[in-house]
């Protein structure tokens, strides 16, 4: 049992059992790809949510765009495919007319940029460009009385043709906003880390808002720090494999390589558009402005930050401030190919322990990482009891029920009783700490309805029950197909584990190393990583929760490089691996791409893990 912390942040967990699962049920100029007819496509979409945490919910209780002040543009190296134009503002200028060309006398212009009105900001990125050219660019101010005298000649030089292009397009949420050169800028910022990291000659079409609203209109929930939404293919499972095998460049894919399954643990397996075309396949962008995929969709996705949340698009950010750059990278991942076939998974009911009947000396605490941001302690000693009530059975009889819970300790110990029946023992194994969620799984008898109770006590002195979270009741692991991150998701070493029991976590040599921990109960995304209490020893960028006042970007050997790199991204100037054996291909279906959504939740504080607590009779007052 823990003393309540801080408020609540959302939902992670560790523990349980692993399952091995044997039978689960553009813009490239790669010339090896199989040629698929975009007629044959069949789109369709999928809208994936996360949640923030109580405090986030408090503060931000309307979808009201939050009243930023105006930034100072920080400066943002030229990208493959964009540069950042700035100048110096002008006293009593109402706007600014954009000027770009590849000639010094402006013979011609960039298409869309002469005399393109900016409005009153002092920057702007020029997109759509290619790479390794040298480009001008002169702005001129304009005032109701008509427009000045033109700025001195500026330049710019796009990076080298060779390499992974991310080609930004900003709606009109940005580039209407009074901070649309901060923003820009940091988004240009973002890509320009990830075309330094990656060599792969693909062009990834992304699409950035600034809004309170999803690309089809509808709100974003007040929880929501960020969302992706991402084209991915239905590929089978012998085709991306092999593709993969064949694509490797870097130590890290020969390792990974080694630990791909032998036999197919899914039918199929979903990349994402930019994943797809990374190995050599030919996965076409399919996605339009409102989010909706089919033939012809311009965007591999599509990025959007709540501007109803406090960030803050300079670095270092305030203390009261989310880094804007940070969420943008995570949700480029997401794009890039990021996920997990567990999101598709739809979650059985399941019941509250802070909702149920406590006695005696049982109380709800606070636990961050638990489905409703509580759980109930201090059951037992021969007094705290807690009892679930109006459980639905569809059917009468044996009945499968799952124990999510809390425990710190190496053992503990429970009575159940069903429906006023004599209890049965339940041992709980460790959990690890009383902030890290397990589960068990029992068998019990249930009556047919929603009249069902379910009573944990421990009438022994001195002996304390685990601290409970929730239970459901016959939660069936969903078998879906399988998402390129989840080849690399492990228990313990040489065991996989598939599903969001028990813990997981990212290794690329067969679960022998645990690069980090997967997050594992909803609304966590469970393609992101395991989140620490903030402030976050180890801010990732894909962390499941983001903190106020940290940041942190992609690296080669950061978590999210690593991933990348072995799910068929190519890391420059990392050492070239053997070659493994690749299977021979065959002629498959065309694939069938759909579209999934991603979110970055914002958290509450959240208390610390403490060490096991001596037992006591009463608890203290709180």
């Amino acid at each position: 049992m823990q003393r309540p912390g801080f408020p609540l942040i959302g939902l992670i967990v560790f523990g349980g059992m692993a399952l091995g699962l044997s039978a689960l049920a553009s813009a490239s100029n790669l010339p090896e790809q199989n040629i698929i007819s975009p007629a044959s496509l069949r789109p369709s979409a999928a809208t994936h949510e996360t949640r923030a945490g109580l405090q986030e919910v408090i503060e931000f209780p309307n979808a009201n765009e939050v009243t930023a002040r105006i930034e100072t543009v920080s400066s943002a190296p030229p990208t493959r495919s964009s540069f950042m134009a700035t100048w110096a503002s002008v006293s009593g200028a109402k706007g600014y007319l954009l000027d770009v060309s590849t000639s010094n006398s402006f013979s011609s212009y960039v298409d869309g940029y002469h005399d393109l009105d900016v409005g009153s900001v002092n920057g702007r990125a020029v997109t759509g460009l290619n790479p390794g050219t040298t480009y001008y660019y002169r702005v001129r101010p304009y005032t109701a009385a008509g427009s000045g005298g033109y700025s001195n000649v500026m330049t710019a030089t796009t990076e080298a043709p060779t390499g992974l292009i991310i080609n930004p397009t900003f709606d009109s949420s940005i580039i209407n906003n009074p901070n649309s050169a901060a923003i820009q800028a940091m988004i240009n910022q973002a890509i320009g880390i990830y075309e330094s990291l990656f060599g792969d000659p693909i062009t990834i079409q992304i699409l950035f808002r600034y809004s309170t609203t999803a690309p089809n209109g509808d709100p974003l929930p007040a929880d929501v720090l960020s969302e992706s939404r991402s084209v991915v293919y239905t590929l089978p499972w012998n085709d991306f494999i092999s593709a993969l095998r064949a694509d490797a460049t870097t130590s890290n894919d020969n390792t990974a390589n080694a630990s791909l399954p032998g036999s197919a643990l899914s039918t199929n397996i979903v990349p994402s558009s930019g994943n797809g075309r990374a190995v050599g396949l030919d996965t076409p962008p399919a996605m339009f402005p409102d989010g909706h995929v089919g033939q012809g969709g311009p965007y591999d996705g599509i990025v959007t930050l709540n501007s109803a949340q406090a960030f803050q698009f300079t670095r270092p950010p305030s203390s009261d401030s989310f880094d804007a750059q940070r969420s943008v990278e995570h949700e480029m991942d997401e794009v890039m190919g990021f996920g997990s076939h567990l999101n598709a998974s739809r979650p059985c009911p399941s019941y509250e322990a802070e909702s149920g009947t406590l006695a005696g000396g049982a109380v709800v605490l606070s636990c961050p990482t638990c489905s409703g941001g509580a759980k109930v302690g201090y059951v037992g000693n021969n007094s705290g009891t807690l009892q679930f009530n109006d459980v639905t059975a569809n059917t009468p009889g044996t009945n499968v029920v799952t124990i999510w819970y809390t425990n710190g300790d190496a053992v503990r110990y429970a009575l159940l009783s069903v429906n006023g029946s004599s209890g049965t023992p339940v041992s709980f194994p460790s959990t690890g700490s009383f902030q890290t969620v397990g589960s068990i799984q029992r068998t019990v008898t249930l009556n047919a309805g929603s009249n069902n109770t379910l009573e944990f006590y421990n009438p022994i002195v001195g002996s304390w029950a685990p601290d409970f979270d929730r239970i459901g009741v016959n939660c069936a692991i969903t078998l879906t197909n399988l998402r390129p991150q989840d080849l690399f998701s492990w228990s313990s070493a040489g065991v996989r584990n598939l599903t969001s029991d028990g813990s997981r976590y990212f290794s690329i040599d067969s679960g022998s190393t645990n690069i980090v921990g997967f997050n594992q109960t909803p609304p966590g995304d469970f393609g992101d990583w395991l989140s620490e209490a903030c402030p976050q020893p180890h801010p990732y960028v894909q962390n499941a929760f983001a903190c106020p006042d940290q940041y942190s970007d992609i690296s080669a050997t950061s978590p999210e490089g690593i991933n990348l790199d072995v799910i068929g991204y190519d890391l420059v100037n990392a050492p070239i691996p053997t070659p493994t054996p690749t299977p021979t291909p065959t002629l498959t279906p065309p694939p069938t791409p759909t579209a999934t959504a991603t979110f970055t939740p914002v958290p509450s504080p959240t208390a610390r893990p403490r060490p096991s607590y001596p037992p006591r009779a009463t608890p203290p007052p709180r």
